[in-house]
């Protein structure tokens, strides 16, 4: 999955000071988790990371690993259904759901209960597939899918991963919902008991997200600082519902006529200038934009703001380009990637969907 935004310190100290035991109900184990988030929120600002640290690996990686995922894990699917004589039934389905993916997908097993789920990723979603199943009897046969995971069923994608795993020495599903711009995120729960789904339980959890500039080009012979520093300003202006008209010490939506002259001469302002460098993230066309003549650097320049795109994947945040006449069209001064990275725990709590 995509690209997305996460990291959540527990310290050896908070986890020590935690039960060992494993709560008994669904809604005790959301709220254990939520303890433990909380306890290394408490131990000061947290600093989280972006993309592949999303809530649930990172809780995971802690000491004490509360929660863990996929603790046991096979390949070749067709072996492991033929090894515990798999219904025709679920044979089928296994082919039916996962196609081409079949011979590559894995066997997650629910701890020690003898259920597991053949799970695959594919597709530039990154969309997980699930297809469950219990060996109870000796034999292998498809169970459903619980409730409450995020589209209905057990497929889920792009800021949305489901895993198999433990909390604590309990068996569970567990999806990890995340919004784009890194702002919420719902932990989904349910755990595995005596053959069946047991009731679920979510954490919804809200975050900080400022910007930081992720990409930074600029022509040479710029003051690419003081560039970044109006692209923030900009930024931060839009945000703050910078009226159409309105004249502030970074620049107006009232634009000069020769500059909307040259910006209608020049198509290319719907892509971010870079200058001949890679960025680190594709994002470089404009989803839409706006456009602001600056004041705030007393030269005669035209400010582009908005969000990015990259296929149909948006981009959490802003991109900038600053633009200056030259002859009838307008050239490239600077060009700014400002992505909203996830920061401090805003609210944390559980509760049932």
């Amino acid at each position: 999955m995509k690209d997305k935004i996460i990291a959540i310190g527990l310290t050896m100290v908070g986890l020590l000071a935690l039960s060992a035991q494993t709560p008994a109900h669904a809604d005790d184990i959301c709220s254990e988790v939520v303890n433990r988030v909380r306890a290394g929120e408490a131990d000061g600002p947290v600093k989280f990371g972006n993309g592949s640290n999303m809530v649930m690996p990172v809780l995971a990686s802690r000491t004490g690993q509360f929660v863990r995922l996929s603790s046991h894990s096979e390949s070749a699917v067709g072996e492991v259904l033929t090894k515990w004589l798999a219904t025709p039934a679920l044979m089928n389905a296994a082919k039916a759901q996962f196609g081409d993916n079949f011979d590559t997908a894995t066997v997650d097993w629910l701890g020690s209960s003898g259920a597991a789920a053949i799970k695959a990723t594919a597709g530039t979603a990154s969309c997980t597939e699930l297809l469950f199943f219990d060996t109870t009897g000796g034999h292998a046969y498809e169970i459903a899918p619980p409730a409450g995971m995020s589209f209905g069923e057990a497929t889920v994608c792009w800021n949305s991963v489901a895993w198999i795993g433990m909390v604590g020495s309990v068996p569970a599903l567990m999806e990890d919902d995340e919004s784009n711009d890194g702002a919420n995120a719902r932990l989904t729960i349910v755990p595995w008991r005596d053959h069946r789904w047991a009731e679920t339980c979510q954490i919804t959890a809200s975050f900080a997200t400022p910007l930081a500039a992720i990409g930074a080009f600029c022509r040479n012979g710029t003051d690419c600082n003081a560039m970044q520093t109006t692209a923030f300003a900009l930024a931060r202006a839009v945000e703050a519902g910078m009226s159409e008209n309105e004249v502030t010490k970074i620049g107006t939506a009232n634009i000069p006529k020769s500059l909307n002259d040259l910006a209608s001469k020049t198509p290319e302002l719907d892509q971010l200038p870079t200058f001949g460098n890679s960025p680190l993230a594709p994002y470089t066309t404009f989803a839409s934009k706006k456009l602001f003549a600056l004041t705030a650097t007393g030269a005669e320049e035209l400010a582009v703001i908005g969000p990015g795109s990259w296929g149909w994947r948006d981009f959490p945040g802003y991109l900038v380009s600053i633009w200056r006449p030259a002859g009838d069209v307008l050239e490239p001064v600077a060009g700014f990637q400002l992505l909203r990275q996830r920061g401090k725990i805003v609210s944390v709590r559980a509760e049932r969907p």
